[in-house]
């Protein structure tokens, strides 16, 4: 895995890329000792496909897992919706 930084000011965040990066993410993420306790927030289609090797990855690691389904599209992008 490569750690990308996507530079947006003070909005800056980073993107974690590479091949078969789900079975090795809860790992990733423990390394980073940013707690216990993980929520993924999906869509129907993503979760479809991924969503199940990501939460296996998730718990694997020791991480509890809350997931959390919107509907797909830019509208589901909302305060309304994360809350």
């Amino acid at each position: 895995m490569q750690k990308v930084t996507l530079k947006l000011k003070e909005n800056s965040y980073d993107i974690v890329v590479g091949n078969n990066t789900m079975p090795k993410l809860g790992a990733y993420l423990r390394s980073l000792n940013i707690g216990n306790d993980a929520i993924m927030i999906t869509n129907p289609v993503v979760k479809k496909f991924h969503g199940k090797a990501v939460e296996t990855s998730l718990k694997k690691s020791g991480f509890s897992v809350k997931v959390f389904e919107v509907p797909d599209g830019e509208k589901s992008k909302s305060a309304k919706h994360a809350f």
